[in-house]
């Protein structure tokens, strides 16, 4: 099999996270309670794809417990990170594009465990070609106490990716391109996500937490 160019199709996306308006304190809140929605599946969909691992693939299912460890909380540094604004989760209502990015994983993992890796590894490449650069931006703009969702992948993915990348590269062809099919599916749509966000953050009004 050809070997896949995962960090071309990335650039796109790249371009998209680094010029969003993270100065922005409503964009960036708006993001924060949109992320804490999506990440409060990541280890439900880990244990999904646990559960429907069967006995050719212990390893992958070994990743996976050992993942959801590393996972666990996420969801609550991004609504920590949120209260830190002054902001609260009921100012945001899940949006649509954050349902639709993270609900067809739910399918996917039934249909083969092997595919959430696609969806993880976006995730994770991403924080790794351009959270710094967003990171930089978000504590200029809104000081660095409010920044602990992005500070922690950015310490704990380079090191996810290259479990990730492993475990795709040991799989055979058939796998492999469904979770690069993934992989595309993910990343075109955490770009479509970003500009939902944009555009509603451009109209909410927040009410302060007290």
């Amino acid at each position: 099999m050809k070997k896949y160019n995962y960090k071309e199709y990335m650039n796109n996306l790249t371009n998209v996270v680094q010029n969003a308006p993270w100065s922005n304190l409503k964009f960036y809140q708006e993001y924060l309670a949109q992320a804490y929605y999506y990440t409060s599946h990541s280890t439900k969909l880990l244990a999904a794809a646990a559960g429907n691992c069967n006995q050719n693939q212990e390893s992958y299912y070994k990743r996976c417990i050992e993942h959801i460890k590393e996972e666990h909380g996420h969801d609550l540094i991004a609504l920590s990170d949120l209260k830190v604004t002054h902001d609260t989760l009921e100012n945001h209502p899940e949006l649509s594009s954050t349902k639709a990015f993270w609900e067809p994983q739910y399918y996917k993992v039934q249909k083969n465990p092997y595919s959430l890796l696609g969806y993880i590894f976006s995730l994770e490449y991403k924080v790794v070609v351009s959270s710094k650069e967003v990171y930089a931006k978000i504590k200029a703009a809104h000081g660095d106490k409010c920044c602990n969702f992005l500070k922690v992948h950015i310490e704990d993915d380079p090191d996810h990716v290259k479990k990730a990348y492993d475990q795709i590269m040991s799989l055979n062809e058939i796998d492999q391109k469904l979770i690069w099919q993934n992989y595309e599916q993910t990343t075109d749509m955490f770009g479509i996500f970003l500009l939902e966000i944009e555009k509603v953050s451009s109209k909410v009004k927040t009410k302060v937490a007290s």
